[in-house]
C-alpha cells in the first residue's frame, strides 16, 4: 500500500483535469479527456525525474516538490480569476500575479529543500489525499457515464428513409449546409439592431435563393437545433429524453454523430465533408475532414488556462495569438476552405458550422479585427451567455460583423455556383438568433424570445425548384423539402414549433411558438399569460 501512496504526484496531476471534466461533463464526451491527461502525466513524470536528480535521488523529497508544484500549477488560473476583477486597474497585473506566484513556488521549494524531518508521514498523507480526490472524481464521472449508458441502451433504432433507386447519380445535387451561428432574422435586424439587411437578402434572391423571411428556430440552443435539423424531427421524437433536470448532452451528440441526413445521403452514394466547429458536440464523423482548421477544443483551452500558461493568453491579447485572433482565423479558414470540396467527385454533402456572428464578435464591417479586453479574451467566448455590459456597443459590433459576414457569404456562394460542375443546393441558415439565453427565473427579464428565435433561412435549389418552400419554414423541415424535391421522397412536413429550454436544463422544454413575434418596437409580443407560463416553468 505504501508503494501506491508514493505515486501521489501523478494522482494530483490527473485530479484537476478530472474535476474540470466532471463540472462540464454534460457538454463533453470521454474522448476529450485523453489529450490533456496524457500531457499532464508526461509533464509530471518529467518534472518528477528532474527533481529526483536535483535532490540527489531523494525520492520522498522529489515527490513532495513535484506534488506541491503540480498543485500550484493547476490552481494558478482559478486563483487569478478570483482576484482579476479586483485588480483589473493595476498596470501589468498578469506579470505581477505571475511574479507573486513564482515567489510562492520558490519559497516552497526552498522550504522543502531545507526541511530535515522524516518525509514519510507527509508522503503517506498526500497519497491518501490523492486517492480520495481521485475516487470522488471517478465516482462522480462513473455515475454520470452509467446514466449515459442506460439512456443509450433505451434509445430507439434510428429512422431511415426509403431509397429511390431510379435517380441517376448525375442528377443528384451537391448539397452545402452552411450554418451561421446566431445570425438574426430580418425583422430582428431592423427592430433590435437598427440595421436593414434587405440588400443582402436581395443579393441572395438575385442569385436564385428563396429567403424565408418568417423563419423561426425550432430550439434556442445549438446542441438542440443542429441534431433536430439533421434528423428532420423534434428531439422528443428522436430519442428517449433524460430527466428534465439532466445536463447530459450525450444523447444529442449521438443524434449528430449518427444523423438521418448523412445516413440517407450515403445510401445514395454521397460523400460527407465536415468543416469542424470548435464546438465539438455538433461535429459528426465524415468521409472527408478539413483537419487544417481543427484547433484546441474548449476543454483543452480551459485546462491550459488553469495553469501559468494563462499568462500567455493574457499577454498575447490583441496580437495574432489571442483568443479573438484564433477565432478570426477559424472563421476565415472555413469560408476559404469550403470551396476546396469542389475538387471532390460528387455527389457530396458539405457541412460547415461557422461560429459567427456568435459572441465573441471579432470583425468590424470592413473585416478589420475587433480587439478585446485581455482578461475577457481568455474566457470561453464561444459560450458567452451573459448580458453585455454595454448593450449599445455590442449592437454596433454585431451590425459590423454581420455586414462583413454578408460579404464573405456572397463571395463563397459565388465561388460555389461558378465552379460547380454538377447541380448544387445550398442551405444557408442560423441555428438560433443572438438574443440572451437565461438560466433562472431572475434572468427572464433579459430575454427577448423573438430575438432568440427569428433567424436567417435561405435556400438555393438547382433548377429553381423552390415551389415547396414557404416564408415560415423552419430548419426542421428544410431537409424534408430538399429530399422530397431531389430524392423524390414523400416526407410529410412537421408543424412549425419553437421550444425553449435553459442552457443548464436542455431537456426542460416549453413551447413558446406564440411568443416569437414582436410587439411595438423591439418589445416581445408575449402577453401576461405567456410571461406567467415562463415564470412557472422556470420554477419547476
Amino acid at each position: 500500500m505504501r508503494r501506491l501512496l508514493r505515486w501521489h504526484p501523478l494522482l494530483f496531476a490527473v485530479c484537476p483535469i478530472l474535476w474540470l471534466y466532471g463540472h462540464n461533463i454534460g457538454e463533453l464526451s470521454p474522448r476529450a479527456l485523453w489529450p490533456p491527461l496524457g500531457v499532464a502525466l508526461l509533464f509530471t513524470g518529467v518534472l518528477w525525474l528532474a527533481l529526483f536528480a536535483l535532490t540527489r535521488r531523494d525520492a520522498a523529497r522529489a515527490g513532495l516538490l513535484t506534488t506541491l508544484l503540480v498543485v500550484l500549477i493547476f490552481t494558478y488560473g482559478h486563483l487569478y480569476h478570483v482576484v482579476a476583477d479586483f485588480a483589473a486597474t493595476i498596470s501589468h497585473w498578469p506579470f505581477i500575479f505571475l511574479g507573486i506566484w513564482l515567489v510562492i513556488a520558490a519559497a516552497y521549494c526552498w522550504g522543502v529543500a531545507r526541511w530535515r524531518a522524516d518525509a514519510a508521514p507527509v508522503t503517506d498523507g498526500l497519497g491518501v489525499a490523492g486517492i480520495v480526490l481521485l475516487a470522488f472524481s471517478l465516482i462522480g464521472i462513473a455515475r454520470f457515464e452509467w446514466g449515459r449508458l442506460l439512456t443509450a441502451r433505451q434509445e430507439h433504432r434510428r429512422a431511415r428513409i426509403s431509397q429511390n433507386t431510379d435517380i441517376p447519380t448525375d442528377a443528384l445535387p451537391n448539397i452545402y449546409f452552411i450554418v451561421l451561428d446566431s445570425y438574426a432574422g430580418p425583422e430582428t435586424m431592423r427592430r433590435v439592431y437598427g440595421f436593414d439587411n434587405t440588400p443582402f437578402l436581395d443579393a441572395l434572391r438575385a442569385r436564385g435563393f428563396y429567403v424565408a423571411e418568417q423563419s423561426r428556430a425550432n430550439y434556442c440552443q445549438t446542441i438542440l437545433s443542429i441534431p433536430a435539423t439533421l434528423n428532420l424531427d423534434y428531439i422528443p421524437a428522436l430519442t428517449p429524453l433524460p430527466d428534465r433536470r439532466s445536463t447530459d448532452r450525450a444523447p444529442l451528440e449521438r443524434l449528430v454523430d449518427d444523423n438521418l441526413v448523412c445516413r440517407t445521403l450515403k445510401a445514395y452514394g454521397y460523400r460527407t465533408v465536415l468543416f469542424p466547429s470548435s464546438y465539438e458536440p455538433i461535429n459528426f464523423p465524415s468521409d472527408v475532414d478539413a483537419e487544417h482548421i481543427r484547433g484546441f477544443g474548449d476543454f483543452n483551452i480551459a485546462v491550459i488556462n488553469s495553469t501559468p500558461l494563462l499568462v500567455c493568453s493574457l499577454t498575447a491579447a490583441n496580437t495574432s495569438f489571442d483568443a479573438y485572433a484564433v477565432h478570426r482565423r477559424r472563421i476565415l479558414a472555413t469560408f476559404n476552405g469550403v470551396p476546396d470540396a469542389l475538387r471532390l467527385k460528387g455527389p457530396i454533402f458539405v457541412y460547415a458550422h461557422i461560429l459567427a456572428p456568435h459572441q465573441p464578435l471579432v470583425f468590424d464591417e470592413l473585416g478589420n479585427p475587433i480587439t478585446g479586453d485581455p482578461h475577457r479574451a481568455t474566457q470561453s467566448g464561444r459560450h458567452w451567455r451573459e448580458a453585455p455590459d454595454d448593450a449599445a456597443a455590442e449592437t454596433r459590433k454585431y451590425r459590423g460583423e454581420v455586414r462583413y459576414l454578408n460579404t464573405l457569404t456572397l463571395r463563397l456562394i459565388d465561388t460555389i455556383l461558378q465552379k460547380s460542375t454538377r447541380p448544387t443546393a445550398i442551405l444557408l441558415q442560423a441555428d438560433h438568433g443572438p438574443g440572451y439565453l437565461p438560466d433562472t427565473e431572475a434572468e427572464l427579464g433579459q430575454m427577448s424570445i423573438p430575438e432568440r428565435y427569428q433567424i436567417l433561412n435561405a435556400c438555393y435549389f438547382p433548377g429553381g425548384k423552390t415551389d415547396e418552400l414557404y416564408p415560415a419554414i423552419s430548419p426542421i423541415n428544410t431537409f424534408r423539402v430538399l429530399f422530397n424535391t431531389y430524392l423524390h421522397t414523400r416526407l410529410p412536413l412537421r408543424p412549425e414549433r419553437c421550444y425553449f429550454s435553459p442552457f443548464l436544463r436542455p431537456y426542460h422544454f416549453l413551447d413558446v411558438t406564440d411568443a416569437t413575434h414582436y410587439g411595438p418596437g423591439a418589445a416581445m409580443s408575449a402577453d401576461a399569460d405567456t410571461r406567467r407560463r415562463l415564470r412557472d416553468y422556470m420554477r419547476r
